[in-house]
């Protein structure tokens, strides 16, 4: 059986900027995600931003699932793929390199 798609909301012509950069982690894991700052990426506005992981599962003991932007803090979010969880707060990622798709204006 195939995969159905049900669209929502229908395909639009949008007046946005889209920037590609890489972002590497930090040493020191923060609280609620790593911040960042439109201006890091050329905006004014972060719309939405997707992340793909380049590289750099720390270790067997902390591999890394997804990353994702949280509009509410300005946050990456980082998940552990063993928990399914956040990872925790002072976990060294300074080898993950994301691959950072960024709208906004």
């Amino acid at each position: 059986m195939a995969a159905s798609t049900s669209i929502k909301v229908k395909p639009k012509v949008v007046n946005t900027k889209r920037c590609v950069a890489e972002v590497t982690l930090d040493n020191a894991y923060a609280l609620n995600g790593e911040p960042i700052k439109p201006s890091e990426f050329g905006l004014r506005v972060i719309n939405d931003a997707v992340f793909f992981i380049k590289n750099g599962t720390e270790s067997e003991a902390l591999p890394i699932a997804s990353a994702y932007y949280d509009s509410a803090k300005g946050t990456i979010r980082v998940v552990n793929a063993k928990t399914q969880k956040e990872v925790a707060e002072g976990a060294d990622l300074s080898k993950v390199v994301l691959i950072a798709v960024v709208n906004g204006s």
